[in-house]
């Protein structure tokens, strides 16, 4: 018994030690056909399948190396992992030489990028059927349902309890109503509008060549090769081309400036039963206008007058 006991160990230990020289020289023929591996592969793993190796962490050989010892790296080709699809096995990863092209098969994305979404309604094997997650009734159950972000329940809201911040300038925007030059022309050469007479921003509202009229009108040039007569024409603002061709007509522009009740008196006089005063200018705007009105202050009035007269503030008390 114990003869037969040493001689079936003996034997195993033999299978091991031939075992092992195949590994070694199954390894040393490996190590002569890809000598060249990227650096972040030289660290090997004990990944058993190429398959389950994913790039910059693994390596790309079946338990090749087993030391995290460095090698010569030598120019040659290099070998990346890639996925193809095969008939029989489907996706699988292979050793693609770096400098081969990329074939149409080869395409992918990258995993996890697209999944399959869960079908819902689809009966109670799908795990989504019959309420299709939105549980019993009530108002999100309900198609079009659920309330807004900033509900609260029914409480007064946080956007509602705080108070308003901040400032616009919108109110104050002033807009002019454009015209051009060729709308002009047309006019006239329709017999709407006299050359002869002065034109007025309530001349262009009663002959309709402008609509509505909010803080004043504004003269565009297009159409000035067109003028045929020179004109005479006051409006809130004109463009620099718009001026150019008046005066090269012989024509005269002048830009007027009127408040919002100044402009109303200047359209509709007969809705006033006495005429306001022609308000001036703020002072940051009187450099665009040829024309900023006049004070309507009762002492500056007065003042002017007492200098009209020749006297000083002092002599008329």
């Amino acid at each position: 018994s114990f003869f037969f006991f040493f001689f079936f160990k003996y034997r195993k230990e033999k299978k091991k030690k031939k075992k092992k020289e195949k590994r070694k020289e199954e390894g040393k023929d490996k190590k002569e056909e890809l000598s060249i591996v990227s650096k972040m592969f030289l660290r090997l793993s004990n990944f058993k399948r190429l398959g389950k190796a994913t790039v910059g962490q693994k390596s790309l050989f079946n338990n090749t190396f087993h030391s995290s010892k460095s090698f010569k790296i030598e120019k040659s080709t290099q070998l990346v992992s890639r996925k193809i699809r095969t008939v029989s096995e489907g996706w699988k990863d292979t050793l693609v030489e770096m400098g081969k092209p990329l074939q149409l098969h080869e395409l992918h994305d990258n995993k996890g990028s697209n999944y399959k979404f869960k079908r819902i309604g689809r009966g109670m094997g799908s795990g989504k059927g019959k309420t299709s997650g939105r549980g019993h009734k009530g108002h999100n159950a309900r198609s079009g349902g659920g309330v807004h972000p900033s509900f609260e329940g029914g409480q007064s809201p946080l956007f509602k309890r705080m108070r308003k911040y901040g400032f616009s300038n919108k109110k104050f925007k002033v807009e002019y109503e454009e015209v051009n030059l060729s709308k002009i022309q047309d006019w006239i050469d329709l017999g709407r509008i006299n050359p002869s007479q002065k034109i007025t921003m309530k001349t262009l509202l009663d002959t309709k060549c402008v609509s509505n009229i909010k803080h004043g009108v504004k003269l565009l040039g297009r159409g000035s090769e067109r003028l045929k007569q020179p004109i005479n024409i006051e409006v809130s603002s004109a463009s620099q081309s718009a001026a150019d061709g008046i005066r090269n007509s012989g024509g005269e522009l002048k830009t007027m400036y009127y408040n919002r009740l100044g402009l109303r008196f200047l359209l509709k006089p007969d809705k006033f039963q006495i005429a306001p005063a022609r308000a001036a200018a703020p002072i940051s705007k009187r450099s665009q206008f040829d024309d900023w009105g006049q004070f309507t202050s009762p002492k500056y009035l007065k003042l002017q007058a007492l200098r009209a007269q020749g006297k000083s503030e002092s002599q008329s008390e």
